[in-house]
C-alpha cells in the first residue's frame, strides 16, 4: 500500500510539473496562437491534477504532496 500511495503522490506531482512547464512556455511564446495553445495545455494538466487529487484524497493526505 505504501508503494501505491507513493505512486498517487508522484502522479499528482507529474501533472503539476506539466502544468508549470506549459505556464513557462506560455510566458515565453511570442505569437498569440502559441500562447493560446500553451494556455489550453496548462489548463488541461491543471484539471488532470485536480481530478487526481479528488480521486486520491481518501487514500493519501494532501500534506504528503
Amino acid at each position: 500500500m505504501q508503494i501505491v500511495k507513493h505512486e498517487m503522490v508522484w502522479t499528482i506531482l507529474w501533472f503539476k510539473h506539466h502544468e508549470q512547464e506549459w505556464e513557462r512556455r506560455y510566458k515565453t511564446y511570442p505569437k498569440p496562437g502559441l500562447k493560446a495553445y500553451a494556455a489550453k495545455q496548462k489548463d488541461v494538466w491543471k484539471r488532470f491534477g485536480e481530478k487526481a487529487k479528488e480521486g486520491f484524497e481518501k487514500y493519501i493526505t494532501l500534506s504528503e504532496i
